[in-house]
């Protein structure tokens, strides 16, 4: 891997054979980048993994099904408000709303 190919290069000159300090600094650079890209790789996998449960899916039914609860009881409220009383109470404190 790439991470092997900088530990060799670094077992080639060791500081005591004059290894600059942009050259060690560089190494160091290139060593984060491995690891990131490491991180990457992985967070990649999850995601595909993640995405195989067709979560968006389930969630959008969800969503539908609350939309079409808080419709239908936003409907059936007046309505047995009106089969009860005979009427909707039409007064000042829905008019002020």
């Amino acid at each position: 891997s790439a991470n092997e190919a900088l530990e060799a290069a670094l077992a080639e000159k060791s500081p005591e054979e004059g290894v600059s300090a942009s050259s060690a600094a560089t190494v160091e650079e290139l060593r984060a980048a491995v690891t990131l890209e490491a991180k990457i790789s992985e967070l990649s996998d999850e995601r595909k993994e993640l995405s195989g449960q067709g979560l968006r899916d389930k969630h959008y039914g969800q969503g539908a099904l609350l939309a079409f609860l808080g419709t239908a009881f936003a409907i059936e409220g007046p309505l047995n408000t009106y089969a009860r009383a005979g009427k909707l109470f039409p007064g000042p404190h829905l008019y002020a709303g």
